[in-house]
């Protein structure tokens, strides 16, 4: 699996995916599922999560491989159709969630579907109308690039395979979020097309956009 990648390779393609990333601000993501999407990231994409832990410290998921950003609040609209895995749990019927400046207003009939509203309906509880309104909040998108990895119903090896995509709902705040909920609930995305402007990163599940 994803545990036996040339996390030395992964590393150096990874740091070249930077410059690509450079004053590029929106992004489209489509997939045959039927996922369409947009949005304006809100941060630098992270390009770091490299398997390589050499600073005392330093703490890193394994496997590693998966680069990601936070989209800007309010910035996404469209469909997200979460056809690969939810929470590391493979899914049988897929998850439709629309997108309404940047958060989730309806997710369709899944096995998911009922679990995700009770989890995100008990922190609510708790908060007053504004914080409530963005508990479903998009807190964060990305792509793998580990090779090795397959999707096989585990949450860490998933969100880095290869030419999949995931998108994170929930707390936002470690990139300055408003969404402080300390809840966060993921999915991922088979064979996507991942757009910035005039490079396509990302084209029906295969990696296309680096520097050679």
């Amino acid at each position: 699996g994803g545990m036996t990648a040339d996390y030395n390779a992964l590393q150096k393609e990874l740091s070249g995916l930077t410059s690509l990333f450079r004053r590029k601000r929106d992004v489209k993501v489509t997939s045959p599922g039927g996922t369409n999407i947009t949005f304006s990231i809100g941060a630098k994409w992270r390009t770091d999560d490299n398997g390589i832990c050499n600073r005392p410290g330093q703490v890193m998921n394994l496997p590693s491989g998966r680069v990601f950003v936070f989209p800007k609040e309010e910035t996404m609209n469209g469909t997200i159709v979460i056809d690969g895995s939810w929470e590391g749990k493979l899914i049988v019927e897929p998850i439709i969630m629309e997108i309404e400046n940047g958060v989730v207003t309806n997710i369709s009939e899944s096995e998911f579907t009922e679990e995700i509203n009770l989890t995100f309906d008990e922190v609510s509880k708790s908060l007053n109308k504004n914080k409530a309104a963005i508990v479903k909040t998009v807190a964060e998108f990305g792509f793998g690039m580990n090779a090795r990895a397959k999707v096989i119903g585990n949450l860490l090896e998933d969100q880095v395979v290869r030419g999949a995509a995931h998108f994170i709902l929930g707390d936002n705040s470690a990139y300055g979020g408003k969404n402080n909920i300390g809840l966060q609930m993921r999915g991922v995305i088979l064979k996507p097309t991942i757009e910035l402007k005039d490079i396509d990163l990302v084209k029906d599940g295969k990696i296309v956009a680096r520097r050679n």
